[in-house]
């Protein structure tokens, strides 16, 4: 599941504190109550990045399910941007612009996307195991979702980034099986 509508997700101040970037909207809020009779399994245990607008997405879909809290998971969390050559935050315009021609840039002190698809892999195929034939829910971001398709499918993780991901809240279902096959079931509606 993509994480609900933040205020990181809206035009802001670049001087805005960014913990209240992290915070979910009002709007956002509505959307994660409104995701939890999505989830038919009430049993599954919740996942989440670290990422504040993803705890916390996860924390209001968990408790309207009467879930336990979520386990925050580094694995499934935000592409870290890193630095561009003048030390300020690599701009995601550069980075779109990159991956559009193909490229797929890792700045000083940030990810790639292939890195991003790697560690959410290795931190989903490590929740198959610990819950073999259950279901588990993570709540992380909509790179991330590309990245899982991507590695599901076998494609591009920039292409499928590209092609747009989940809205705030969608849900994507995976199967992965007990010798470690991806599926991708499809958006869960």
């Amino acid at each position: 599941m993509r994480h609900a509508e933040a205020f990181k997700n809206l035009p802001h101040d670049p001087a805005t504190d960014p913990a209240k970037l992290e915070d979910l909207t009002e709007k956002g809020r509505k959307q994660a109550v409104d995701a939890a009779p999505k989830l038919k399994d009430v049993s599954a245990p919740f996942y989440c990045s670290p990422a504040g607008r993803a705890r916390a997405t996860a924390a209001l879909v968990a408790e309207t399910r009467g879930a336990a809290p979520p386990v925050s998971d580094p694995g499934f969390g935000p592409l870290v941007d890193g630095k561009d050559v003048d030390g300020k935050p690599f701009p995601i315009a550069k980075r779109m612009s990159a991956w559009k021609r193909g490229e797929d840039p890792k700045p000083a002190d940030g990810e790639s996307l292939a890195d991003v698809k790697a560690r959410a892999a290795a931190a989903a195929n490590a929740l198959a195991k610990a819950h073999p034939g259950g279901a588990a829910v993570v709540v992380a971001h909509g790179e991330v979702a590309a990245c899982l398709v991507a590695h599901a499918t076998r494609r591009d993780e920039k292409a499928v980034f590209l092609s747009g991901g989940p809205p705030h809240c969608g849900v994507l279902v995976f199967e992965i099986a007990p010798d470690g096959t991806w599926t991708f079931v499809g958006p869960l509606t």
